[in-house]
C-alpha cells in the first residue's frame, strides 16, 4: 500500500539562540526521536529527516510512518492525532533528559501536524 502518515513539527532552542545544527547532534536527536515516536505510535517511523527550518528557527522534524505489514497505519494515526500535545511534550521530554544531549541547549516543540497520504483500505 501507498498509505502513510507525516509527521511534521519543529525543534527550536528555547530562547534566541539557534540550533548548532551539527552533524552528530543531528545524528543523536534522529536516533531519539526515531526511539520515542515507535514507542508512542505503536510501530517504527520508516522514515526520519531532520533539515534546518526554512525560516533558520531551529530544525524542521519529519516522520513517516508507512503502511507495512504488522503496521495498522490506522492504530497510528489514531495515536498521534489523538494526543498531539502528549506526543510533542513527551518527544521534548526525552530530548531534554538525554544524556548526550544534557550539556546543551533545552529545546521546545513547534506545532504539530498529522498528515495521512494514500487512499483508505477498501
Amino acid at each position: 500500500s501507498d498509505r502513510e502518515v507525516e509527521v511534521t513539527t519543529t525543534i527550536r532552542r528555547i530562547g534566541d539562540a539557534a540550533v548548532d545544527a551539527t552533524a552528530s547532534l543531528v545524528a543523536t536527536l534522529e536516533q531519539h526521536i526515531r526511539s520515542f515516536a515507535g514507542h508512542f505510535a505503536g510501530a517504527p517511523p520508516t522514515g526520519v529527516v531532520l533539515q534546518e527550518a526554512p525560516d533558520g528557527g531551529g530544525l524542521a522534524v519529519r516522520l513517516r510512518f508507512q503502511e507495512v505489514p504488522g503496521v495498522d497505519l490506522a492504530e497510528v494515526q489514531r495515536r498521534l492525532d489523538g494526543s498531539r500535545r502528549g506526543f510533542a511534550g513527551g518527544l521534548m521530554a526525552v530530548l531534554n533528559a538525554a544524556p548526550a544531549l544534557a550539556d546543551g541547549p533545552r529545546f521546545e516543540a513547534g506545532p504539530l501536524a498529522v498528515t495521512v497520504r494514500g487512499a483508505p483500505p477498501p
